[in-house]
């Protein structure tokens, strides 16, 4: 999904544009007092040189019109700022005090936080000094030697404008960090956002899945959980209490998914819908099946587990349902309006029927996950596999957590 907010290189290319937009202005100043020299003084040797002077300074400027990429932004910047120094600083002595084009370099000073990047603080610190230097030198010629009030007094005068300017320029650039940073802070809380709703493209994990794409996906792991109870939670507790309780489970299943690298898929009033073999979920794509399935009944164990401690903490009579599948499944995100990740396909549908089918003493899975965990789990003697089998999910096993199951048939009996 394209980023919400601007990126860095983003932020150089609109640097870049900016330069490229002075540079124009200062292409079509140069323009028109070539323009100016060419009709009134080019009658003589002196004024045709001061016109060829003025159509090079026009060609620098337009050349930083052609650069177009964020690595050229130095170079564009280089030619716009020694441009126009070298320009304010020809025109100034070309025209005296008839123009005071020097003035000018103090408005430079306030331009460069517009074409310089967050981090370059050396940047304009040097391009600021050399533009405030070029402006004294230039006002010292100009009244030297100041042995009139008049030229004291401008002299003065443009002290108090470059220390005004140096107190611009410094605001100027702490109110345009302080808007970087606010837009960097926006930037990462968006992304942080769209990570949490949207994972990451299957063939390019640095970016995230987009709207309207779906991938078929091979060896992915799918869990389904009900809350067996919900009809007597409904009977003692108000709507808002229930959706309370169910956030407060919700989150304590999201915090075990983060741990296991599960990614949770939705909820659905008091279902609870999980996966793992889908690109969000992998550090390294070549991963086994075996290790998907491994850790996806690791982590439904944790989750009954946790259920019921719940249920012991909040005096809830309820118990927990769980179904676990192995296989193919289809990924993406679909619709326009309120777009979510979402999975389908077969094995989806039999995680389903496996959680409805249950029992809340075991978690159900497929005969295929069993064949990927059995050896791993009976290495524990407190895990046990019994078949289950049935009409609507086939052959079939319990992977039975002995600490556990006691608890839930106690649940059970409340419920």
């Amino acid at each position: 999904m394209k980023d919400i907010a601007v990126t860095y290189d983003e932020y150089t290319h609109q640097t870049l544009s900016v330069t490229k937009k002075i540079s124009l202005i200062m292409f079509a100043c140069a323009v028109f007092q070539l323009l100016v020299e060419s009709f009134f003084y080019t009658s003589d040797l002196h004024g045709s040189l001061m016109a060829l002077v003025l159509f090079g300074f026009a060609i620098l400027f337009y050349s930083a019109h052609f650069f177009t990429q964020p690595r050229h932004l130095n170079l564009a910047r280089s030619i716009l700022l020694s441009g126009f120094i070298l320009y304010i600083a020809f025109v100034s002595l070309r025209w005296g005090h008839n123009v005071n084009a020097q003035y000018m370099l103090l408005i430079g000073v306030l331009v460069i936080n517009a074409i310089s990047r967050h981090r370059e603080k050396l940047l304009r610190r040097i391009s600021a000094a050399a533009l405030i230097g070029t402006f004294l030198g230039l006002e010292l010629h100009l009244y030297w030697p100041m042995t009139t009030l008049d030229a004291k007094l401008c002299i003065l005068n443009s002290a108090v404008l470059v220390l005004f300017t140096v107190v611009a320029h410094t605001m100027l650039k702490r109110h345009s960090d302080v808007k970087f940073e606010r837009t960097m802070t926006n930037y990462h809380s968006n992304q942080d956002l769209l990570k949490t709703l949207f994972p990451s493209k299957p063939d390019q994990p640095q970016f995230l899945w987009q709207p309207g794409v779906t991938h078929n996906i091979d060896n992915v792991c799918v869990l389904f959980s009900d809350l067996q109870g919900y009809t007597q939670l409904n009977e003692k507790y108000s709507d808002e209490e229930i959706v309370v309780l169910l956030d407060k489970i919700y989150s304590r299943f999201d915090a075990i998914a983060s741990r296991y690298s599960v990614e949770k898929i939705k909820t659905n009033g008091d279902e609870y819908m999980a996966a793992i073999g889908i690109p969000v979920t992998l550090q390294d794509y070549n991963r086994p099946t075996s290790s998907n399935a491994v850790t996806m009944c690791r982590f439904a164990l944790e989750l009954q587990e946790t259920f019921y401690e719940f249920c012991i903490d909040h005096e809830l009579p309820c118990n927990i349902r769980i179904g676990v599948a192995t296989g193919s499944v289809t990924a993406g995100i679909i619709g326009t309006r309120r777009p979510a990740f979402d999975i389908w396909g077969k094995t989806v549908n039999r995680a389903s029927r496996l959680e409805s089918s249950g029992s809340i003493d075991a978690i159900h899975i497929c005969n295929e996950t069993t064949l990927l965990i059995k050896e791993t789990f009976l290495k524990d003697a407190k895990y046990s596999f019994e078949p289950s089998s049935g009409k609507q999910t086939g052959k079939c096993f319990k992977l039975i957590n002995k600490n556990i199951s006691g608890r839930s048939r106690t649940y059970a009996e409340k419920t």
